[in-house]
């Protein structure tokens, strides 16, 4: 049994979310997620306001819901491909002599951005990444409203 799907609620004005997005839905291949655009009638349903929310990702899940960072590091551990890279990487640290100090640097830097020790750097990437995007031509985002 596959756990209960997330619902991903992104800026679908933004060409930076869609890509993200797009690479995402990709890579979902027990499609735990759902991707719902922040401007839709089910974000507003669920009191997501545009004023507050475009810019951040919400991520909700059984009545819970994370913002941010913290949405995108959820959605990162709902993908199985993040699991083959962590288990390539540590193979490959513990097998090849060569490979060692760059895969074992790799598979130690991923786990301390994904522990909750990395929650600092992670949410002020996010922040930088929200406030630089640069959203399509003649959509309703503008800079001024992140």
């Amino acid at each position: 049994m596959y756990p209960e799907q997330a619902s991903l609620y992104f800026d679908s004005d933004c060409a930076f979310c869609r890509r993200w997005v797009r690479a995402a839905r990709g890579l979902d291949w027990l499609r735990l997620l759902r991707f719902v655009p922040l401007q839709s009638a089910e974000a507003r349903n669920r009191g997501l306001a545009e004023s507050r929310t475009l810019s951040q990702a919400v991520l909700v899940r059984k009545g819970r819901q994370w913002g941010g960072w913290h949405a995108v590091k959820r959605v990162l551990f709902r993908l199985p491909l993040l699991y083959a890279a962590a288990a390539a990487l540590v193979a490959a640290a513990f097998t090849s002599a060569d490979l060692r100090p760059p895969a074992l640097g790799l598979a130690l830097f991923a786990a301390l951005a994904l522990s909750p020790l990395g929650n600092p750097a992670g949410e002020a990437l996010y922040r930088w990444i929200a406030r630089n995007r640069r959203c399509r031509a003649g959509s309703a985002c503008t800079l001024t409203n992140r």
